[in-house]
């Protein structure tokens, strides 16, 4: 429970740092990322699941809860409009997967341009 309170915190002072049009939350832990998916639908953040994509594409909500192995296939699920929409990725759970992440996103994928990496 703790490192979803440390995560949903993060977020919480990153949205109130930052000007967020879309971005993912990156969390391999089911459990970990079912409790931050609930502690955030709680305080009301517009975020959803792979299981509701069409929510998020159709900007009904802002961020999408991912598993680190569904950042790495993204053109698989997300036209590449919204792909060019996202500006924010949280990373949950930093190891030495995601170490290296960022520069394979950038290299892999046409983010928005002042794409900001948020490890938490």
């Amino acid at each position: 429970m703790l490192k979803a309170v440390s995560a949903k915190t993060a977020i919480d002072k990153a949205y109130g740092n930052l000007s967020i049009c879309k971005s993912l939350v990156v969390c391999h832990d089911d459990n970990l990322k079912m409790r931050l998916f609930d502690a955030l639908k709680a305080d009301d953040y517009p975020i959803s699941l792979l299981a509701n994509l069409n929510c998020f594409e159709n900007n009904n909500s802002r961020m999408l809860l991912i598993d680190f192995v569904d950042i790495h296939n993204l053109h698989s699920f997300l036209l590449k409009k919204t792909i060019s929409e996202i500006n924010v990725i949280f990373i949950v759970e930093g190891d030495l997967r995601s170490k290296n992440l960022s520069d394979t996103l950038l290299s892999k994928y046409d983010f928005k341009e002042d794409l900001t990496i948020v490890h938490v």
